[in-house]
Protein backbone atom coordinates (compact mmCIF):
# COMPACT_ATOMS: atom_id res chain seq x y z
CA UNK A 1 0.00 0.00 0.00
CA UNK A 2 1.73 3.34 -0.52
CA UNK A 3 2.11 5.89 1.60
CA UNK A 4 -0.32 9.35 1.61
CA UNK A 5 1.36 12.69 1.27
CA UNK A 6 -0.03 13.15 4.99
CA UNK A 7 1.50 10.16 6.12
CA UNK A 8 4.67 10.54 4.62
CA UNK A 9 4.61 14.13 5.74
CA UNK A 10 4.10 12.72 9.41
CA UNK A 11 7.17 10.56 9.19
CA UNK A 12 8.99 13.65 7.98
CA UNK A 13 7.92 15.94 11.47
CA UNK A 14 8.68 12.83 13.82
CA UNK A 15 12.55 11.93 12.08
CA UNK A 16 13.14 15.84 12.57
CA UNK A 17 12.14 16.03 15.94
CA UNK A 18 14.19 12.95 16.65
CA UNK A 19 17.23 14.49 15.18
CA UNK A 20 16.72 17.96 16.87
CA UNK A 21 16.95 15.72 20.27
CA UNK A 22 19.86 13.50 18.51
CA UNK A 23 21.44 17.08 18.54
CA UNK A 24 20.54 18.37 21.41
CA UNK A 25 21.74 15.35 23.33
CA UNK A 26 25.49 15.67 21.47
CA UNK A 27 25.05 19.50 22.16
CA UNK A 28 25.41 20.31 18.31
CA UNK A 29 23.29 23.83 18.91
CA UNK A 30 23.24 24.79 15.23
CA UNK A 31 22.21 21.82 13.97
CA UNK A 32 19.73 21.22 16.72
CA UNK A 33 18.04 24.35 15.47
CA UNK A 34 18.43 23.95 11.79
CA UNK A 35 16.30 20.31 12.68
CA UNK A 36 13.69 22.29 14.97
CA UNK A 37 13.47 24.68 11.85
CA UNK A 38 12.58 21.87 9.60
CA UNK A 39 10.57 20.25 12.32
CA UNK A 40 8.52 23.88 12.94
CA UNK A 41 7.93 24.44 8.77
CA UNK A 42 6.65 20.22 8.66
CA UNK A 43 4.25 21.20 11.74
CA UNK A 44 3.02 24.14 9.71
CA UNK A 45 2.23 22.20 6.36
CA UNK A 46 0.12 19.78 8.43
CA UNK A 47 -1.40 22.97 9.99
CA UNK A 48 -2.18 24.11 6.19
CA UNK A 49 -3.83 20.34 5.47
CA UNK A 50 -5.91 20.59 8.51
CA UNK A 51 -4.28 18.78 10.70
CA UNK A 52 -4.44 20.17 14.31
CA UNK A 53 -0.76 20.21 16.07
CA UNK A 54 1.13 20.73 19.23
CA UNK A 55 4.60 21.14 18.94
CA UNK A 56 5.90 22.04 22.85
CA UNK A 57 9.96 22.91 23.42
CA UNK A 58 12.36 23.73 25.96
CA UNK A 59 15.77 25.13 25.75
CA UNK A 60 18.70 23.80 27.97
CA UNK A 61 22.52 25.01 27.41
CA UNK A 62 21.18 26.52 24.10
CA UNK A 63 19.63 23.33 22.55
CA UNK A 64 16.13 23.17 21.93
CA UNK A 65 14.40 20.27 23.40
CA UNK A 66 11.38 18.32 22.30
CA UNK A 67 8.86 16.66 24.65
CA UNK A 68 6.62 14.94 21.81
CA UNK A 69 4.95 15.62 18.55
CA UNK A 70 0.95 15.70 18.57
CA UNK A 71 -0.59 15.74 15.47
CA UNK A 72 -4.76 15.70 15.93
CA UNK A 73 -5.10 15.11 19.05
CA UNK A 74 -2.38 12.24 19.30
CA UNK A 75 0.89 11.76 20.51
CA UNK A 76 2.89 10.46 17.28
CA UNK A 77 6.12 10.26 19.12
CA UNK A 78 7.01 11.06 22.77
CA UNK A 79 10.42 10.86 24.09
CA UNK A 80 11.48 10.05 27.54
CA UNK A 81 12.69 12.68 30.01
CA UNK A 82 15.25 14.77 28.73
CA UNK A 83 18.10 16.24 31.15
Amino acid sequence: MKETYFEEIKRRAIEAAMWTNDCAKDGDINRNHVNYGALGAWMWVLNDMGHKTNLPVWENNGCLKIPFVEIDGIKVIEFEEMK
